[in-house]
C-alpha cells in the first residue's frame, strides 16, 4: 500500500499577508430625531445580492426609534464568506 502524504494546515510558506479594506460602520439614524437608539420589530432575510461583483447577504429589518417612536426599514448587507473546504 502506498502512503498518502498529509497536507500541511495553514498558509503556504512564503505567502504574504493580504491587505484588507477597512470598513467604517456608520449606524443608521432616525430621520425624524437623529437618534441611533432602536428596537427591532421584525427581521427578514432576503437572500444573496451582487454588488460590484461581490456577493452579499441582504436582510431587511423593521425598527422603531426609542426616542420618538418613528418606524423605519433598515437594510443590512454582509459579505458572503465562501468556504474553500
Amino acid at each position: 500500500m502506498a502512503t498518502v502524504a498529509k497536507k500541511k494546515a495553514g498558509r503556504p510558506a512564503g505567502s504574504k499577508t493580504q491587505k484588507l479594506e477597512t470598513i467604517k460602520v456608520i449606524p443608521p439614524t432616525c430621520k425624524k430625531c437623529g437618534s441611533a437608539e432602536k428596537e427591532v420589530l421584525h427581521t427578514k432575510p432576503i437572500g444573496v445580492v451582487l454588488l460590484d461583483g461581490r456577493e452579499f447577504s441582504l436582510r431587511k429589518r423593521r425598527v422603531r426609534c426609542l426616542a420618538c417612536g418613528q418606524c423605519r426599514f433598515e437594510d443590512e448587507f454582509k459579505p458572503v464568506v465562501k468556504s474553500t473546504a
